[in-house]
This record gives C-alpha cells, structure tokens and sequence, in this order.
C-alpha cells in the first residue's frame, strides 16, 4: 500500500489583514500529520531561495501593488516520511498605501500677505494617525501634529512654496503614501476693512 507524502502549503503568519506596499511579510510553510521538519525550501517563482525555518521573510516594496510573486515551500526530516510534497503556488495581494493631501483648513477664502496659515494634513479611510510629516519644497521641516502654520511675509504675494505631508501610526498600515504638492495664491495687502471683514477684491472674510 502506498501512502503519498503530505503536501506543504504556504500560508501568511503576519502582518493579519490587508497587506500593504512596503511592508514586511512573514510567510510560514504548513505541513499536516507529522513533525519533526528540520529544513524547509522556499522557492520563488520556482527558483529556490531560501532554505532557512518554517518561516521566510518577505519584503515589499513601497512601489508595489496587486499580485507578488509566486511562493512554494517543501520541508524535509530525519524520520519517515524524509520530505513533503511540494506546496501548491501561493500568492498574496498587495493594497496601495492611502494616499494624504494638504488643504488649508484656516483662513478661508482668499489670502493675503501678512496672514498666518494654517494647512491641514487629510488621510482618508484610517484613524489614528500619530505623527505628520511636513516637507516645503521636498525638505522635511516640521514633524507635527495634523495641522502646521505657515506664516506668510508681509511682501509676499502669487505663488507659495509647495507642501507635502505624510502620515505614520502603531498599527498595521504604519505609514501613508506622501500627498502631492499643494501651493496658495496670495493676494495683495487687504486695505479696505468694514469691521473686521476684509473687502478687497469683493470677497468678504474676518480679519485674523
């Protein structure tokens, strides 16, 4: 009577959930009705790379999304039965980090030179964000909360420096992707006021 070897299987021992672009994944090779395994082979695309523990190490990279590669393992032992059968082909799926954008969350309207501004960080879909990063013109310069204040010269007047931001947490999805650049037009001096309500241009708004 023949008896066939048992079959491996791959399967993801953590991160639990979806997984995300540059995270690290550790896959482990299951093999049912018997223990003792001393080696398992992991082969990558059918080409063996690794021959560590019942479990391998699996980056990925910040820029990658959808299918990964295609993963097998087999392990083998002193006893009888010697080795597993090959594992089906495992693959698992790769989400896009949440992308972050910047909008100006005060003053609202138009903006004017001498003015503070306050941008705001937006990541949508998860909560819990502990720290924001801020970049003008691609260099980090305030590690904050959601919010960051800008302040703008008195001289200054058109097109703003170009802001980035990005988010980091505790839990799984530790990290957004970084927003695209966000400028502001700045308008003249505001001059003419009724109240505190700057009336230039048309447009009315509290004065800060």
């Amino acid at each position: 009577m023949t008896i066939a070897l048992p079959r491996a299987s791959v399967s993801v021992s953590s991160p639990q959930g979806l997984l995300y672009s540059g995270e690290t994944v550790t896959l482990q090779c299951n093999i049912p009705g018997y223990t003792g395994w001393t080696s398992y082979y992991w082969y990558k695309n059918n080409q063996l790379f690794s021959q560590t523990s019942k479990t391998t190490i699996i980056p990925i990279p910040i820029t990658k999304t959808g299918q990964t590669d295609q993963f097998r393992c087999e392990g083998t032992r002193s006893g009888r039965p010697k080795a597993s059968q090959l594992s089906d082909t495992f693959s698992f799926s790769i989400n896009a980090l949440p992308r972050a954008s910047v909008s100006v969350s005060s003053p609202q309207g138009l903006l004017y030179s001498g003015e503070t501004v306050t941008l705001q960080c937006n990541i949508p879909g998860y909560t819990g964000w502990t720290s924001y990063y801020w970049y003008k013109n691609n260099q980090l310069f305030s590690q904050t909360s959601k919010t960051t204040i800008i302040p703008i010269p008195i001289t200054k007047t058109g097109q703003t420096d170009q802001f980035r931001c990005e988010g980091a947490r505790e839990r799984i999805l530790k990290a957004s992707q970084l927003s695209d650049t966000f400028s502001f037009s700045i308008n003249g001096t505001c001059t003419i006021y009724v109240g505190r309500m700057c009336m230039m241009g048309g447009h009315g708004r509290k004065q800060l």
